[in-house]
């Protein structure tokens, strides 16, 4: 009987063991699924900025830019000044 009572204290031990074992794994989890969806926000935020960026390098606005700014080019209209 004492050793029924033993082993039975051993299981609840063992059990009670595990049970903490796997609260500690499952906060871990729950930590690591939240950091994971914020990544998941930051990358659809960083990707909305991509997609806008495409959409503008894509625009006559962009071209103009880029011409006067990186090639020098101005419209015929235009008044250029030089400075020494």
């Amino acid at each position: 009987m004492l050793m029924i009572v033993m082993v039975v204290i051993c299981l609840v031990v063992v059990s009670g063991v595990l049970k903490l074992s796997l609260k500690h794994k499952e906060a871990a989890y729950l930590r690591q699924g939240q950091q994971l969806e914020e990544q998941i926000r930051q990358e659809q935020a960083r990707s909305e900025e991509l997609d806008d960026l495409e959409e503008y390098m894509a625009s006559d606005q962009y071209v103009e830019e880029v011409a006067m700014e990186k090639l020098g080019l101005a419209y015929p209209n235009d008044i250029l000044l030089k400075t020494k």
